[in-house]
């Protein structure tokens, strides 16, 4: 059996050894998922809500804390509430798995940097939902194709701060310097900095791409598969 040239997928040697993903508006886009968990929280305490779930989605770039001062303003005066409402929330999240989408492209550029051969991690700031990282890479079958996760339970600071990149390089056996960040949000691109790697803004995300460029990171794109020229280029 004959194989043209084409069908062959030629090796690629980057500079650049392993690729940090942020999570939440970087490799999926958990939004609707946030909206869902967060309005039946208020259902089950009996707190309700006279906004739509695609009202709430538009919330959900922001800390679920300023989210429910918008959605129940009276929780946030009652620190015993507020504490139920959060364990509520957490809870409930685990039945709006199935409103996780990935990002366009997101699986199809895992699967690419492992054939070439590029460690990758998963580095994320969730807290109340940190329980749920593991389970949401498995359902979008992710888990396989992601070398390491770091989360807020394996760092004593969390993104800006740049130890999740290092945690995340030591596990990877990489050094700091031949990694690169990649995320939606300033605290991404400053932890991938603080840390001594390069940095990717992704404008796919949840902030604006005028607030990315801002934090001057070494490449910006717009789609994910458009990584795997950046990396020719690190």
């Amino acid at each position: 059996m004959f194989i043209s040239v084409v069908q062959l997928k030629l090796p690629l040697v980057f500079k650049i050894k392993a690729v940090l993903f942020d999570l939440d508006g970087t490799l999926i886009e958990p939004r609707l998922s946030f909206a869902e968990a967060a309005l039946r929280t208020l259902r089950l305490l009996g707190l309700g809500s006279s906004m739509s779930v695609s009202e709430v989605v538009k919330l959900m770039c922001r800390p679920f804390s300023e989210v429910l001062s918008v959605l129940a303003p009276q929780v946030s005066l009652n620190r015993d509430v507020k504490l139920k409402v959060l364990e509520t929330y957490a809870r409930e999240y685990g039945g709006c798995l199935r409103y996780v989408e990935l990002k366009p492209g997101a699986k199809e550029l895992l699967e690419e940097l492992r054939d070439y051969g590029v460690k990758t991690a998963v580095v994320t700031n969730r807290s109340w939902l940190v329980g749920y990282v593991k389970p949401t890479l498995r359902v979008l079958g992710l888990e396989g194709l992601v070398d390491a996760v770091v989360t807020i339970l394996d760092v004593a600071r969390c993104k800006p701060a740049p130890d999740p990149v290092f945690e995340a390089c030591r596990r990877l056996e990489v050094p700091c310097y031949e990694a690169v960040v990649v995320g939606d949000s300033p605290e991404d691109l400053r932890c991938g900095r603080a840390a001594g790697s390069k940095t990717v803004a992704y404008t796919g995300g949840f902030n604006s791409r005028e607030l990315l460029e801002a934090e001057g990171p070494n490449a910006v794109i717009c789609e994910l598969r458009e990584l795997i020229d950046v990396l020719r280029s690190l």
